[in-house]
């Protein structure tokens, strides 16, 4: 058994530290494609503080556990967890985007983009049968 923990970087947590895309960062996804070829069963967990758009390897894995920014008792939550003795369960209040173009946010000032529009006005977000 694999367990692969990955995510956001610290550099990119906390308020004004958004980056332009919701990708796996730093060679996070060449990792996870590697674990994957190895051929032993993968638990992907995940630590970050917003959602992550995941490779097709990660997707393919034995489970996925999301623990966001689990805190000091963090690493202990998650060995319960991938080991039986709690089962974690409950609705996510978020969505998970497929891909990073699917994400509404602007890239205005976040690390890495180049964009400089100005954010989406709520009015262009709404569905068109909203609108009519």
């Amino acid at each position: 058994m694999v367990v692969a923990v990955v995510g956001d970087h610290l550099k990119f947590i906390g308020e004004e530290k958004s980056t332009a895309t919701l990708e796996l960062q730093g060679g996070q996804v060449a990792l996870l494609d590697a674990l994957e070829k190895t051929g032993r069963p993968m638990i992907v967990v995940l630590v970050n503080s917003k959602p992550l758009v995941l490779p097709p390897s990660a997707k393919r894995a034995a489970a996925i556990l999301e623990a966001f920014n689990p805190g000091m008792e963090g690493g202990r939550a998650v060995a319960e967890a991938v080991f039986g003795q709690l089962n974690p369960s409950g609705k996510l209040t978020v969505s998970f985007p497929s891909t990073s173009a699917s994400s509404r946010s602007s890239t205005a000032r976040c690390a890495g983009s180049t964009a400089t529009a100005t954010p989406t006005s709520p009015r262009s977000l709404s569905s068109p049968s909203a609108t009519a």
